[in-house]
């Protein structure tokens, strides 16, 4: 990363030390202008509520299971004061068993009489928090409620209970007051009956949590309805847009009585690269110029998820190598440390010219003290943020260039500012100065000198700079993490090694609610015909188990399955209450770059406890609030109407991809009774065209509710699916190369245990560790294609490699994305001898050095009408501990094109040896 302060002042950057020198010197010529900035602490604006992260949409999943230390070094540049984001608002999901966006995040109450306030990790998350700065402020929101709520209705007495529950488990389980509490993510407002009714019983719990009334737009009906009912009006003191840009709130908004708050809620969602950090910088100042928001929020808090899932890498660092516990600490953790180390939630705007654009683009935003606050007696220059008093001051000047992803400014230019200080600030004699910019993160430099309240400041283009008279400030840093590693094949898990209801390590789940669950000792009951005697492994150990292999219906054989399992916990499809269509539950785990390999698990296909009618053509559920479902509140989808449980490989993202062996009871549409599917595409059951395989029936005696071992293999295009060691079927399909492991059932109770895989593991000397190839269709284009990425380290190119066998040849190349020169080319010919990946690499004449910082493009060159290439919705992520930082890129018509970060043309690789 970008060089420390021991580095930057070192006699060895002779360069850096000339910046440092000019910025000094310029910041103590004292203004020569007529109307300088004037910034005076008598004159006050709105309160700062503080900045913070959203973890949400299962953003944060994979870092509940990374080791220790990393794991904590991870919180602590999230959380600790004076050392990394020293983020103030800890904002989370309130899961609910549905899809938000990268997952599912469980429930508190699966259903009305299962509550629980130890499952998934959103406690755990603001729990760690706090532990690190017990003044962290907590805002939960809920994305969706399991479908038991109202029946199905969100604006209901059962979501009144349901949300308060939540804020109550908080209180009385961690000991953690939830400061805020949203409505519905970026859904509907409700109405002022719902909200009257959730601040009277927040209020009869003895709960002082603040309602905020919006989170997503605030609606013209909304405004009316604060306008004409005084009680919902003081019942929602603040209100937030997500992602407002430079939209401000209408007169009516600001003429509300009570005078309303105003939050960007949800900001950033951008890639953390440098661009990113740009964005993220400049909203926290530029929301509050533009806009008056004095909280910002982003998502995601980090990105800690698998790398194909949507909107790659937009965190403020990366922590999705759970199993070497690999972390990256990234910019934008920087660029929020300019304001979050600098000031706290109580501290305030300065009105006047405290707030400004400037000429040359860019904001600057000053805060002091709260107005009660006394002078402190640490000398100038001499208090941290928390002891700071009256006459104390900070300044964050930003002229940020990087476009966010849904709101982008013109570049800005080096510009020359001068500052009048008065009230206490005039007493001011000097300012100790921060600078972050793309080479240089969180740097001090010398002190700025202030004559008569005066100083002026040589601000450069892309940059970000804060004076203050606080210190403390720090750039933290921990011990290096372990180098990245491929996840280890084989992979076994028992679901002993975590308590219920925790969710099991590495799964992360996509749909429904999958956890440890403390299974009693079971009697399984294999009764099927015609297959061999097998092996199952039941908590680690392994019995025989005899069957019959003629045509009766098998025998009992009593294999005590004792310990943990992995339970599906939801029983009830969230029609009207989730967030998103949702599909069926699906919980998912391993490496994209997973190709050959072989996934068993033993499946127990249970019905909920009580009432259960199971038929061939349908299973219906038990609802906690009138007894069984009807039809209407069944989903329709064939594979919901049945009671299944399955095994899926190669599963590129959260559902509709991958190969998957189903197994169970009400198939409809393709069998009228118990029986097996093997299908491409995971997604939401049978309802894609040509997606079935092979499919066949089970033995009228069967047993759904007894424990089944399924199996599915992949090697190269050959598909193996088995059951209780028997081969069901055999088939060749190369429709998915590549992808994760996953298990899957319907919206029922069902149960997994002693998951197994094993096969190969992805090369170590690709320079992409992870890549997967989509939309494989393309020969419309004429002209080079690719990736670029930026080197973190020394290494050498020593062959380079296009996905997919080729009919003509193909020039590979490296163009340095900075001179745009071609630095190797290479005449790849016809062949179709991929590799177990799909890659075919063609070795250079002479290997290529690629030195740290520098931008390489790999390129294969393409034919209109040549052979078929991926589109850049392939997906790929650079080996860490080599480059960073992969986007996708084209030539045409004599412009190289940047398209999508996280993305891949081609896909391209190449071959590197490390010196």
């Amino acid at each position: 990363g970008p060089a420390g302060p021991a580095n930057f002042f070192s006699k060895q950057n002779p360069k850096e030390q000339k910046m440092i020198v000019w910025l000094a010197i310029a910041a103590t010529i004292v203004a020569t202008w007529a109307d300088p900035i004037v910034l005076d602490d008598g004159v006050l604006d709105r309160r700062y509520d503080g900045h913070g992260g959203l973890s949400a949409g299962a953003s944060s999943r994979l870092l509940f299971d990374y080791p220790e230390p990393q794991r904590s070094d991870v919180l602590d540049f999230l959380f600790k004061p004076s050392f990394g984001a020293n983020l103030h608002i800890c904002k989370v999901e309130i899961g609910g068993d549905v899809q938000s966006t990268d997952g599912s995040e469980s429930s508190h109450m699966h259903t009305r009489y299962d509550i629980n306030f130890e499952r998934g990790y959103e406690w755990w998350l603001m729990a760690e928090a706090k532990k690190r700065n017990p003044d962290v402020l907590t805002y939960a929101l809920s994305w969706g409620v399991p479908g038991w709520v109202g029946n199905g209705s969100f604006f209901s007495t059962d979501n009144v209970y349901y949300q308060v529950a939540f804020v109550r488990g908080a209180r009385d389980t961690y000991n953690i007051t939830i400061d805020y509490l949203g409505i519905w993510n970026e859904r509907s407002w409700g109405n002022p009956d719902y909200v009257l009714a959730l601040r009277q019983a927040l209020d009869a719990a003895g709960l002082p949590t603040r309602i905020v009334g919006a989170d997503g737009g605030i609606p013209q009906d909304q405004i009316a309805a604060l306008a004409a009912n005084q009680a919902f009006s003081r019942a929602e003191p603040i209100l937030g847009r997500h992602y407002p840009c430079a939209s401000p709130e209408p007169p009516a908004f600001w003429n509300l009585s009570p005078k309303k708050t105003f939050w960007a809620n949800e900001d950033y969602s951008t890639v953390a690269d440098w661009a990113g950090a740009g964005c993220w910088g400049r909203s926290l100042n530029q929301n509050y110029v533009k806009l008056n928001a004095t909280s910002t929020i982003a998502w995601s808090t980090l990105w800690s998820v698998y790398e194909t899932w949507p909107y790659w890498g937009n965190g403020l660092m990366y922590a999705f190598w759970p199993s070497s516990g690999y972390y990256q600490v990234k910019s934008p953790i920087w660029t929020s440390a300019h304001t979050t180390q600098f000031v706290e939630p109580g501290w305030f705007y300065l009105g006047g010219s405290g707030r400004g654009l400037l000429p040359g683009g860019g904001s600057w935003v000053a805060m002091v003290p709260p107005e009660d606050s006394q002078p402190h007696s640490k000398g100038p220059l001499g208090a941290t943020v928390k002891e700071a008093g009256k006459g104390d001051f900070t300044l964050v000047i930003e002229k940020l260039d990087g476009a966010c992803l849904r709101c982008q400014v013109p570049a800005s230019r080096a510009e020359t500012l001068s500052f009048a200080l008065r009230g206490n600030l005039q007493q001011i004699r000097a300012l100790h100065v921060w600078l972050t910019n793309s080479t240089h993160w969180f740097i001090q430099l010398p002190d700025v000198l202030v004559t008569s309240g005066l100083f002026t400041v040589v601000m450069p283009a892309d940059t970000i700079l804060t004076l203050t008279t606080t210190i403390g400030q720090r750039k933290g840093s921990a011990s290096p993490p372990p180098q990245p590693a491929p996840f280890p094949l084989p992979y076994t898990e028992h679901y002993n090694t975590r308590p219920a209801p925790q969710p099991a390590r590495y799964h992360a789940d996509s749909s429904g609610a999958f956890e440890i669950f403390e299974a009693n000792a079971t009697t399984v009951t294999h009764a099927h015909k015609n297959v061999h005697v097998g092996a199952r492994v039941s908590k680690g150990k392994e019995e025989t188990v005899s069957v019959s292999t003629g045509e009766s219906e098998g025998v009992d054989v009593n294999v005590k399955n004792q310990g943990g399992v992995l339970r599906q916990m939801q029983p009830l499809y969230p029609r009207g209450t989730e967030w998103i269509p949702d599909y069926d539950p699906i919980t998912s785990l391993g490496s994209v770059s997973w190709a050959d390999v072989t996934a068993m698990v033993d499946v127990n296909i249970l019905a909920p406890a009580g009432q259960v009618e199971l038929q061939d053509q349908a299973i219906l559920f038990p609802d906690t609030l009138s007894g069984l479902h009807s039809a209407a509140n069944v989903r329709d989808d064939p594979i919901s109407n049945g009671a299944y449980a399955g095994v899926c490989v190669r599963q590129r993202d959260q559902w509709d991809s991958g190969y998957c062996l189903l197994v169970g009871a009400g198939l409809k549409g393709v069998l009228s009774a118990k029986g097996w599917v093997l299908q491409a595409g995971s997604g939401a059951g049978l309802r894609v065209a040509g997606s079935i395989l092979a499919h066949g029936s089970l033995p009228a005696g069967f047993n759904l509710t007894g424990w089944q071992r399924l199996s599915l293999g992949a090697v190269g295009p050959t598909l193996t699916a088995g059951l209780n060691g028997a081969v069901l079927a055999t088939v060749n399909n190369s429709q998915y190369v590549s992808g994760l492991v996953s298990l899957r059932s319907g919206y029922h109770f069902a149960q997994f245990d002693n998951l197994h895989i094993s096969g190969q593991t992805p090369p170590s000397n690709t320079l992409f560790d992870t890549i997967y190839a989509s939309s494989c269709n393309r020969r419309d284009f004429t002209g080079p294609v690719g990736a670029a990425v930026i080197a973190s380290t020394s290494f050498h190119i020593t062959s380079l490699g296009r996905f997919g066998a080729t009919t003509r040849t193909h020039t590979l190349s490296v163009v340095d994305g900075t001179t745009l020169k071609t630095l190797a080319t290479v005449q790849a010919a016809p062949s179709s001898a991929t590799d177990a990946y799909g890659f075919i690499y063609t070795t250079l004449a002479t290997p290529l050095a690629v030195l740290p910082g520098q931008t390489i493009f790999i390129l294969s060159d393409e034919t209109l009408g040549g052979d078929v290439f991926c589109d850049h919705t392939s997906t790929a992520t650079a080996r860490p501990s080599i480059a960073v930082d992969v986007i996708s890129v084209y030539y045409y018509q004599g412009t190289w094109f940047r398209v999508s970060p996280g993305a891949i043309y081609g896909p391209v690789n190449a071959l590197v040896t490390v010196p």
